[in-house]
């Protein structure tokens, strides 16, 4: 799979937009946009973790078994049973899942591709996957209905497959029935089957279709593969750490075998002094198979085992890890970075995060409740140190989401915020702020 080559190439890389239908409590979200920092904000309960966790039902998709069940509980996402998953518990209706990927272009696709249907370059420059999920009554379990891929600026169909049966499933080019396949309908089919059109004379198309089939579910693999998830519970601080044992991603341990293997230690460390936390992180052995996390006091120098300083700073670490240590381009799904963080660390988080995406090429999707990382990205916006597009601002509020703009001086456009939904301190701010632009229009 090709890379982009400059920022203009980056923007249109990887993946670029979700959009979820009955999905929890989503008769339909709307495209959620990734810009390189996308902030998603509510109240508990408002659905942001589900729009934020959304994408992993794609990417467990493609790592579970070739059969007819839908993966609604995996390693990657747990959304429960499907009563659990769909919209107000409502099984006679389906779940769908749309992402718009971009997978580098589709310069190595072979001309026999091209000659057979133009159409199908549509989906390697952009592409819309819509992933719909069904409960089957009969055999009390949920599967994947129907799997289509589409150019997303025209929302043509370009190639689809949809479950005709059991064991079966119905292959179409656009609106054309090309042929039924004896096998159940799953991401690992699209890959792994040999199709075999009916009509004489279509050799050619047969091996053209074989082989986008697979080369599509590649990359979807490529794509999918490159989302990193951290969940809002990170591993308390150990005083020691087993080297020995096998490493959880996101966790303290995983913490230790970057630091242990060096790379990107000097970033986390360059993060850690912009947050005020520490002018170094590194690990001491303590015995065979053990090790102890240390960092460098930033007033005395000094240091001390993780287990002895801020809560904080061991829920921070792993995030810090994961972005120094990601491959350029994949998106990181982030929940609660700010937990356990003080107001001014959470501002320099804010910081900290947009450098790591611009400096790795990364996007950023943050669950968040705070408004000091949200001010901070503000604050940087109207310093022209961040482009507005450079950041996304989404408020989810019972099954609504609204995106709110910001514009060149930084300034936040409320009417998309819910009522009642920041402190009184944040709203205080927001009408000073107001009063003052409209005490400047009057010329007071």
């Amino acid at each position: 799979m090709s890379q982009p080559s400059d920022d203009a190439e980056f923007a249109n890389y990887g993946w670029q937009s979700v959009r979820v239908r009955n999905l929890r409590g989503f008769r339909d979200s709307g495209e959620i946009w990734y810009a390189p920092v996308t902030l998603l904000f509510g109240k508990n309960s408002s659905g942001k973790t589900t729009l934020l966790r959304a994408p992993l039902l794609l990417k467990q998709a493609m790592y579970g078994p070739n059969s007819n069940e839908a993966m609604l509980s995996g390693p990657e996402v747990d959304f429960g049973s499907y009563k659990e998953t769909v919209l107000n518990g409502q099984v006679s209706k389906d779940v769908q899942l749309t992402a718009v990927l971009a997978t580098g272009g589709a310069a190595h696709l072979p001309s026999l591709v091209r000659e057979v249907n133009p159409a199908y370059l549509d989906l390697f420059n952009r592409m819309q996957i819509d992933l719909v999920i069904h409960w089957n009554q009969r055999s009390g379990h949920s599967q994947y209905q129907s799997i289509a891929f589409s150019n997303p600026d025209t929302r043509r169909k370009v190639l689809s497959f949809d479950r005709t049966g059991p064991e079966e499933f119905e292959v179409k080019a656009g609106s054309r029935r090309l042929v039924r396949v004896p096998f159940p309908l799953s991401l690992q089919s699209l890959r792994y089957t040999e199709i075999a059109l009916r009509d004489k004379g279509d050799d050619r198309e047969t091996v053209a279709i074989s082989f986008l089939m697979y080369t599509l579910s590649m990359s979807l693999q490529n794509t999918t593969q490159d989302m990193i998830h951290i969940g809002p519970l990170r591993e308390k601080p150990k005083r020691a750490y087993n080297t020995d044992q096998p490493v959880v991603a996101q966790s303290g341990g995983s913490v230790v075998a970057v630091l242990r293997s060096g790379q990107g230690v000097k970033q986390i460390a360059q993060a850690l002094q912009m947050l005020g936390m520490a002018n170094s992180v590194s690990v001491r052995k303590l015995a065979p198979g053990f090790v102890a996390v240390t960092l460098q006091d930033t007033r005395s120098g000094r240091f001390d085992n993780l287990a002895d300083v801020g809560f904080g700073v061991s829920q921070v670490l792993p995030i810090l890890a994961t972005l120094a240590t990601a491959s350029s381009f994949n998106t990181i799904l982030i929940e609660q970075p700010e937990l356990h963080l003080h107001p001014e660390a959470q501002g320099r988080l804010a910081d900290v995060m947009y450098s790591f995406a611009k400096a790795r090429r990364l996007k950023l999707v943050v669950e968040s409740h705070s408004e000091h990382i949200l001010l901070r990205l503000q604050r940087r916006v109207a310093e022209r140190v961040i482009e507005p597009d450079d950041v996304a601002v989404y408020f989810v509020d019972s099954g609504r989401v609204k995106r709110a703009g910001i514009d060149r001086y930084g300034k936040l456009d409320n009417s998309a915020i819910p009522n009642g939904f920041f402190d009184d301190d944040w709203e205080d701010l927001m009408l000073m702020t107001k009063a003052a632009a409209e005490a400047v229009d009057r010329g007071d």
